[in-house]
């Protein structure tokens, strides 16, 4: 063993609010005693890898600082202890490895003469040109008998080269060799690899069995006497240790939270005002683009969000009674002492830093900062040369790599396309609220003050961008008001953060997907997928290839989920949707689908003893023919079938997590266990659309995919037989009528149709059925037919289940049909769109549930928001179709009478800085106009459609309403009828309410009438200016009487 321990204290822990102060005097200790070395134990947070290059000679004497110095791999972790002092943690010992199926001759060969790029060990930051491999980038190499995870072979191993590396830059560059270098005599382009797509941190967890954000312990750690090593990256944690990876172990039972330190930020930047009256949109690499405030909510990650604690930079002095007045008014604790006002942006960027270094945050959060507030701190500092090195956990001025802007463009399904700009700090975590949110919630607008509204009932301060502006170059007042306006922007982010569990929810899916937590804002999907079934695989002692697949590549599109075609119209009765609980994760396990047990050849079909299921069907989208065959009692054979197993594991973890959670003793237990059971849940629905991704999965399975959706469709389709053959009354057809359930669910969908049970729609996982309401009920009134209903549709959802278990699934688990909601009543549009007044039990509903739809949008004018969310709330929850009628024809009488307010009109729209090419919007023309008359134009503006020249477009004939109000224009009713109203209401009501269009077309005669008349007085108004005369009233006077 090892013998214990060093541990460098560098600057004490701050003071920070009310558990810091408890735990000064602790901080105050410069060593840890030797003997108490075994109960270290602490939360990780962050994980960097370096690589090294061995000394250039070996030496006898093998010390600890030796030890240290030959390392060539090191893993650097970043964490907090319980008593919340922090630590970084230096593990060495590990290497990376991939097998090839190469004989250890050509290895050698291969790896000696290729030509490499660039030296593969050289310190973080710096890359010499070199030309030769070195005997030390290979630890050992040995050649093992391993299975492969692609395709069935009924247990049969290959013989592969497993090749251990020194560092994950020397893997990297072999790997390229053996990539780029064709094998002699075979024909084929390259040499099969192995495991060579997994990232080296995952792989390190999946290795020693450590959780990213877990909590470990360290039993030993190596003793520096004298001299720190050589290369040896400095920390500036409160304990700085170097270990064996034998001597870190799991605590995978500890469930707290480590205090980590969040600082949620945020900036103010302004610019001057140009030419044309209006401020650009800060540049940080324009000089005289100054930042005005930094502003930082601090607090512990265990402490309630509430309890935070504020700072402020600014550039220059403030009005401090405004300050103060203005933080009482927003309830901001607001702490002086570690406040700033500075006299310069550079002395305020200087202080920043500084305080950045002494306070030693584990955690960055705010809104968009990933984008814009990071990269202003970054250029800024560059301008300044301020040193950020300062902020990092760990890493020297003259070690650590250089600190350069990242620029990372990422898209996906759930956040949409992110483009991220920052400057990465070493053993820090930065979570972009605003990422988080796009990728968890789907709402119109993601402006904080929109988000913040709906999730916690507050909002930004009120200051316009030209205010911040404005006010940042003005009085310290209006400089104090920027200030506590910045700082409010810091609350509302963490509060947010706080609301969703967006903390607890990253580190958790950390955890269970076995990636670093910085991988899940700024990585792909597949990463955490991949980790994770990596890490299941090895564990059974299998190795995945990166050979492609022929059968990957299918030609065109092929048939996907399925949306059947909705009965469009209005359900006046209950529709009762029944869902498939995790439809696809539990077609994976009740059909065994995994790549393992896949039969790729004919050689292994037909063996005695091995049970096989063919899935064929013709796809409707390309007519193709599909024949797959897959082993459906592996496990029996001691062939296991990785991802029925896991999905199941995972399947019982999140069942076990919702239990604990409702037996939770405190809010951070619940926490977590909500925490794992959402991550599970995550992963588990990840799993299909990974096989599926050809060109970005690294174990692309197409034919599983395919599978998958095809048993979808068949499950959604054998439900709707079900309802009709189970359920339906068929005395008028006594043909059917005679006829059992499994004769009945031979016949077609069309030919079961009937009048007692209705398919409304069906959808990827569910169904929705209508039930033919009884006499007996109708005549109890609501609550009977919502309980007759309710009864009904548990029993069917029971009896569906039944059905697909014994009949349709090898495996039978798993596969379960529920009865959740009804909607009573339903206006059905299209495919995935629709509305209805949602129930999940009979003595209430619980809302309007939209789907597909819009009722309104942001730029609606407010009369047709107002009249379409009315009717629609008459029409299902008070299921009274004829007021609703009625509220539209006094809403357009009230029109044709000028009993209106200009406002109720009005549009809004956003101005853009970039020049306008072809037809100019129409906010565009009205901002335009403001300017000329000298008024301010706000970042939205409003404008109102007026009558006009009817030889001009209509984008041109529009006006602020203030402008209209006081020169008495006239609003153009046709134009909104015809353009603002007809479309919404015809396709949103239509559907409910009868003789929409008549009542429409009534009011466009009466307006047109009284638009041409106007429109006449502006056409002579217009020709009156060209020919630059006065109307002929002019000439008259007035007689006086």
């Amino acid at each position: 063993m090892v013998k214990a321990t060093k541990t460098t204290t560098k600057p004490q822990v701050s003071s920070f609010g009310r558990e810091e102060k408890a735990r000064e005097e602790e901080a105050k200790r410069t060593r840890l005693d030797s003997t108490t070395i075994n109960g270290i134990m602490f939360q990780a947070l962050t994980w960097e890898l370096q690589n090294k290059r061995p000394p250039p000679f070996k030496r006898k004497n093998v010390t600890d600082k030796v030890q240290y110095e030959e390392a060539t791999q090191v893993v650097h972790c970043c964490g907090r202890m319980e008593n919340g002092e922090s630590v970084r943690v230096a593990v060495i010992g590990y290497h990376p490895y991939f097998y090839a199926r190469i004989s250890e001759s050509d290895f050698d060969r291969v790896v000696s003469s290729f030509v490499y790029k660039y030296d593969t060990g050289g310190e973080r930051g710096q890359k010499s040109q070199r030309h030769q491999f070195e005997d030390w980038w290979v630890v050992e190499k040995c050649l093992e008998d391993k299975c492969i995870y692609q395709g069935f072979k009924n247990g049969e191993k290959d013989s592969v080269l497993k090749i251990t590396c020194a560092n994950q830059a020397c893997m990297r560059d072999m790997i390229k060799a053996l990539t780029d270098t064709p094998p002699s005599g075979t024909g084929q382009k390259h040499y099969e690899l192995f495991d060579v797509r997994q990232d080296v941190l995952c792989s390190f967890y999946h290795e020693t069995g450590l959780k990213p954000c877990g909590w470990m312990k360290i039993e030993n750690t190596l003793e520096f006497e004298d001299q720190t090593p050589f290369a040896y990256e400095e920390s500036r944690c409160d304990h700085d240790y170097v270990v064996i990876i034998e001597d870190i172990k799991p605590m995978n039972d500890k469930i707290s939270m480590a205090p980590f330190k969040v600082c949620s930020i945020d900036i103010e930047a302004f610019g001057p005002m140009g030419a044309d009256g209006r401020y650009p949109f800060p540049d940080p690499e324009i000089s005289s683009h100054q930042t005005s405030c930094i502003c930082v909510r601090k607090r512990l990650l265990t402490q309630g969000s509430d309890e935070g604690e504020y700072v402020y930079f600014s550039y220059k002095p403030l009005d401090m009674d405004r300050v103060n007045e203005l933080c009482l008014k927003e309830n901001l604790s607001v702490s002086h002492k570690d406040s700033k006002a500075c006299n310069s942006e550079k002395e305020m960027f200087a202080a920043f830093i500084t305080y950045c270094e002494r306070e030693k945050f584990d955690i960055i959060i705010g809104w968009n900062t990933l984008d814009f507030d990071m990269r202003y701190i970054y250029h800024r500092c560059k301008l300044y040369g301020i040193d950020l090195y300062r902020v990092a956990k760990w890493g020297t001025k003259e070690t650590c790599r250089t600190i350069r802007l990242e620029d990372v463009t990422l898209s996906t399904a759930g956040a949409g396309h992110n483009r991220f700009r920052y400057w990465n700090i070493s053993g820090v975590f930065q979570m972009d609220e605003l990422v988080v949110v796009r990728r968890d919630k789907k709402y119109d607008t993601y402006k904080l003050g929109a988000v913040s509204n709906i999730l916690l009932g507050d909002t930004k301060m009120d200051e316009p961008p030209s205010e911040i502006h404005r006010k940042s170059q003005g009085t310290s007042t209006e400089l104090a008001e920027i200030v506590v306006y910045c700082m409010k922007d810091t609350k509302l982010p963490d509060e947010i953060a706080c609301k969703l569990q967006s903390y607890m929810k990253n580190f958790m899916f950390a955890n269970m997907a076995t990636v670093p937590v910085t991988y899940l804002l700024t990585r792909g999907a597949n990463i955490k997928t991949s980790s994770f079934i990596t890490k299941n695989v090895r564990k059974r002692g299998m190795i995945i290839s990166n050979k492609n697949k022929s059968f990957n590549h299918i030609d065109g599109k092929y048939e996907g989920a399925t949306v059947l075609d909705a009965l469009k119209g209005f359900y006046d009765d209950p529709v009762a949707t029944l869902d498939f609980k995790s439809l696809y994760p539990s077609i994976f396990i009740s059909q065994v689908l995994d790549p393992h047990v896949f039969v790729e050849s004919d050689v292994y079909r037909g063996i005695p003893g091995v049970k096989y299921k063919n899935h064929k069907w013709i796809d409707k989208k390309s007519g193709k023919r599909f024949d797959y065959c897959i082993v459906t009692n592996g496990e029996k054979l001691g062939i296991p079938a990785v991802i029925p197993e896991i999905m199941q594991e995972l399947w019982n973890e999140r069942d076990e997590a919702k239990k604990k959670m409702k037996k939770a003793a405190n809010y951070t237990e619940k926490s977590v266990f909500d925490g794992i059971q959402l991550a599970v849940k995550l992963l588990m629905n990840s799993i299909y659309g990974f096989f599926g991704a050809v060109n970005a999965s690294p174990i692309p399975h197409l034919p599983l995919a395919m599978i998958c959706t095809f048993t979808g469709r068949k499950f959604i389709e054998e439900s709707q037989k079900f309802v009709l053959a189970r359920y339906g009354n068929y005395n008028d057809k006594p043909e059917i009528a005679n006829m059992t359930l499994h004769e009945r669910m031979k016949l077609e969908l069309n030919e079961l149709e009937c009048d007692t049970v209705v398919n409304v729609y069906g959808d990827t996982d569910s169904i929705f059925v209508k039930w033919k309401v009884s006499d007996e009920a109708r005549a109890l009134g609501q609550k009977a037919i919502l309980e007759e209903n309710f009864k009904q549709s548990e029993l069917a959802g029971e009896e569906i289940t039944k059905w697909l278990l014994e009949n349709h699934c090898p495996v039978p688990k798993r596969v379960e049909m529920e009865f959740e909601k009804v909607y009573y009543s339903l206006i059905s549009y299209s495919k995935k769109r629709y509305c209805g007044l949602l129930w999940t039990n009979v003595d209430k509903p619980d809302y309007i549930d939209y789907k597909g739809i819009a009722p309104v949008r942001r730029d609606t004018p407010k009369i047709v928001k107002d009249i379409i969310i009315k009717c629609i709330e008459l029409i299902l929850v008070q299921k009274d179709r004829p007021s609703a009628f009625a509220l539209l024809e006094e809403t357009f009488a009230r029109i044709d009478r000028g009993d209106y307010e200009i406002t109720e009109f009005a549009k809004t729209g956003a101005i853009s800085d970039k020049e306008y090419v072809g037809t100019i919007p129409p906010a565009a023309q009205v901002a335009e106009r403001l300017k000329k008359r000298g008024l301010p134009v706000p970042d939205r503006v409003s404008y109102v459609y007026v009558v006009g020249d009817p030889k001009d477009k209509a984008s041109t004939k529009v006006e602020d309403p203030d402008y209209i109000i006081q020169n008495d224009l006239k609003v153009d009713r046709r134009y909104y009828l015809n353009n603002q109203f007809k479309k919404p209401i015809i396709e949103l009501l239509g559907p409910a309410l009868n003789g929409l269009d008549e009542l429409i077309d009534k009011y466009l005669l009466k307006y047109q009438a009284y638009v041409m008349d106007d429109e006449v007085k502006a056409r002579r108004e217009a020709h009156q200016q060209e020919l630059n005369t006065k109307p002929i009233t002019s000439f008259f006077k007035r007689k006086l009487t």
